[in-house]
């Protein structure tokens, strides 16, 4: 109790020194634990469901030769065709649709955000999700749904919802039963699940935009597993030369996520900073306690005169450590449940599942280390010096350690910080970086008429609006989605259905040729141009029939430049957009899938008066037209939210290595006070007192940050070889960041010398 009571009295008479120590150990374990938490929970996707080694997805091999690769996605069959193949080795299997099959449902006047899937009885069963209410064998009729329970609640507003009718873009469906909510770190997590028969009405089942699951029995090794698939699908799939399926595999479905190369990626590089940040915060708390040294040495060699050996100096040392710390994670709660909802938008996840499943163990090794680090070194250090050497100045003297010390966080501040520049500048470059078409004024939303003359009436109001300049119809998401066609022997190209003004909408770049004008034209881009080995001049001359399908064939009025349809992760596909025949429309369903308004400036305040007007006109659509702009930044959500992971890291980085700059500076000035007043007597001028402390501390720094930059470069390489378009000369961007740094480090040094440097030397020498 004597060790506790002299802590606390010392604790308070430094309590300016404890502040700092407590705000930077809570910023940094909020920071760690938010990191770790996160990568373990990605690390954890899809073992929320029942017996979940035994769930297993369905990837395949398809395309064109070196064209193909593995997708997690199938063609329909393939789940059955496997299953039935062995029955005495596969317990259940699922085929599902996921793609745009449903975004919302209406009950009343309400509208519920949904992410809908359609699946099989067997669904359930096959994934291992628990059903509450209902039987899936309802899911047979087209017009049936389950709901998860947590939508269960949002439609019967707290009463059951089984019976009830709800309505949706696609029609009317009857609730027919309630299933466990699925956790949220799982890749299959539909909020309600359609009949797949009515999937199938509306969708190819021979495609290839499908997935499958299976529940094996027992465990069957890889290479057997891999055998028995290549043995039940080639009887229905031969090889045909052209259009091949090259493979089928079965995978564990919760090694699926966590072995994607992003998903690697970013964990490494989160891994990186959360022990980056959790070494400079330990060894920050060092430097802090250390460089009091020369204020406590006094009262540590009072208290072994008196009698205290070291165990009990190692003890007291370990008890304040230990105190700080409890007050710090007391401040980290108070942070995590003060700025909850910022927290969540920055990890994309709820605070609530980063620390759930026992992974509040986290927060345990992260104080551990911190004691260990944080609260072992100085205890040691203190606890070893002999009686005699406590009050010589010597001991104050020897600082190598400290310089040891600063050196690693300088290091740290320029990783974080160069590795921020660049993820920054590449963010606001692939979301700036359209090629091609204007997406500024563009504003999207789903086409909530059932046929062409409900569109024509739709798009005659939005051009009679005045803040409106024009609008057009596609079967597709012209910069997101799009449907393949091979034609040529096997061209692969992205192909999208328009109105002939869709091109002046979106402002498409022509490079050569004219825009589209009539039922028949097709434009495409320079890439299909060239795959073609077609110049200009005979692409609208002499080869200017193109017969991709689809109505085909068409004649070819212009070429525009590539479009990234895959964003920034992938090359420019090759590329078309034709304005069908009548007979497409009539025949095969298309009315104008997306509806793309061209706003007039000031876009924003246009929108809001768009939808307002929309809603008072169509008040059953329940539509709410989205700029394209937001749809870019939507695309690259994760880019967004991990840049603000970093964001956040380097920021707690910077604190807590300005805490112990200061806390470094303060001590060399304090130290070397004599020393500076006896140069200002001897004619040296407050410049060269500046130069004398910086010069000290910029030979820590410049290595330091060199190393730290060069860290960051090796990290940000790592994170670069997702996109296929990216900034260049990067090294700029962080030799620039780096220099910031050292300039940062300088006007911190300067800000603090300048008062002593300045100060009256007969103040310091008075006492001599």
């Amino acid at each position: 109790m004597k060790q506790l009571h002299y802590v606390l009295r010392t604790m308070w008479h430094n309590r300016g020194t404890t502040l700092i120590k407590v705000v930077s150990l809570g910023l940094a374990i909020t920071m760690c634990a938010l990191l770790f938490a996160r990568i373990a929970y990605l690390q954890s996707f899809d073992t929320g469901f029942n017996d979940y080694k035994k769930l297993y997805g369905i990837s395949m091999k398809y395309g064109i030769a070196d064209k193909a690769v593995w997708e997690h996605r199938c063609l329909g069959p393939l789940p059955k065709l496997i299953a039935e193949a062995y029955p005495d080795d596969i317990e259940s299997y699922t085929a599902t649709f996921s793609g745009r099959y449903c975004s919302r449902i209406m009950v009343d006047d309400r509208e519920i955000k949904i992410i809908g899937w359609a699946g099989e009885p067997d669904f359930f069963k096959t994934l291992g999700i628990d059903i509450i209410e209902g039987n899936p064998e309802t899911l047979l009729q087209p017009d049936n749904i389950f709901v998860s329970e947590e939508t269960a609640k949002k439609i019967g507003n707290g009463e059951n919802p089984v019976g009830t009718t709800v309505r949706t873009d696609g029609g009317l469906y009857r609730v027919q039963g309630i299933y466990r909510t699925i956790a949220d770190n799982s890749t299959v997590r539909p909020d309600a699940v359609f009949s797949l028969a009515d999937a199938r009405r509306q969708w190819n089942f021979q495609a290839n935009c499908w997935k499958g699951y299976f529940r094996l029995k027992k465990d069957i090794p890889q290479e057997r597993l891999d055998a028995m698939i290549e043995k039940a699908i080639r009887p229905a799939y031969p090889p045909n030369g052209q259009w091949d399926l090259f493979g089928v595999k079965l995978g564990p479905l919760h090694e699926v996520y966590k072995n994607d190369d992003y998903i690697k990626r970013m964990c490494t590089i989160m891994a990186i900073l959360g022990i980056s940040l959790l070494l400079i915060a330990s060894l920050n708390y060092v430097l802090l306690s250390i460089s009091s040294l020369s204020k406590r040495a006094k009262a540590i060699g009072v208290q072994k005169c008196s009698g205290a050996g070291n165990g009990c100096i190692f003890g007291m040392f370990i008890w304040e450590t230990a105190l700080i710390l409890a007050l710090a994670l007391l401040l980290a709660a108070i942070l995590t449940l003060n700025f909850r909802e910022p927290i969540e938008e920055m990890l994309a996840t709820p605070v609530s599942s980063l620390f759930k499943e026992g992974r509040t163990s986290i927060i345990l090794g992260i104080l551990a280390v911190v004691l260990l680090i944080g609260g072992v070194i100085p205890a040691r250090t203190f606890a070893s010096v002999p009686v005699s050497q406590v009050f010589r100045r010597v001991t104050e003297r020897k600082g190598s350690w400290k310089r040891a010390l600063l050196f690693v966080e300088f290091a740290g501040v320029s990783f974080t910080c160069g590795l921020l520049c660049v993820m920054t500048f590449q963010y606001r470059y692939i979301v700036d970086n359209i090629r091609n078409y204007n997406p500024a004024p563009m504003a999207l939303e789903s086409n909530w008429t059932q046929n062409k003359s409900g569109y024509e009436l739709v798009a005659g109001f939005l051009r009679s609006l005045p803040y409106v300049e024009d609008c057009a119809g596609s079967s597709w998401l012209i910069a997101d989605s799009f449907e393949g066609t091979r034609f040529n022997n096997g061209i692969m190209s992205a192909f999208s259905a328009v109105e002939s003004n869709m091109a002046d909408v979106m402002e498409l770049k022509i490079l050569h040729g004219r825009t589209l004008k009539a039922q028949g034209e097709i434009l495409i881009n320079q890439k299909l141009m060239n795959s073609l080995h077609l110049t200009p001049e005979k692409a609208l001359n002499e080869d200017k029939v193109i017969n991709p399908g689809y109505g085909g064939p068409y004649t070819i009025v212009g070429i525009i430049g590539d479009i990234d349809l895959y964003g920034a992760y992938n090359e420019a596909p090759n590329s078309m957009i034709a304005c069908p025949p009548e007979i497409v429309y009539n025949e095969w369903g298309w009315n104008h899938n997306i509806i793309t308004v061209k706003l007039k400036p000031p876009y924003k305040e246009n929108l809001n008066k768009l939808n307002e007007a929309v809603a008072e006109a169509y008040p059953d659509a329940h539509a709410e037209f989205m700029l394209m702009t937001d749809v870019v930044k939507m695309q690259y959500s994760d880019i967004r939210i991990f840049r603000n992971s970093v964001l956040t890291t380097s920021v707690i980085i910077l604190l807590t290595t300005l805490m112990g700059l200061i806390g470094f500076v303060a001590d060399e000035i304090q130290r070397r006070r004599k020393e500076i007043a006896i140069r200002k007597v001897n004619g040296a001028e407050t410049a060269d007192i500046l130069a004398l402390i910086s010069r000290n501390i910029m030979l820590v720094a410049i290595p330091a940050v060199a190393v730290g930059a060069a860290a960051a470069a090796w990290t940000g390489d790592l994170w670069m070889q997702q996109f296929a378009s990216k900034i260049d000369s990067l090294w700029i961007y962080y030799i620039l960041t780096a220099v910031a740094v050292l300039a940062a480090i300088l006007l911190c040094v300067t800000a603090m010398t300048v008062r002593t440097a300045r100060e009256n030397p007969a103040i310091s020498l008075k006492s001599e």
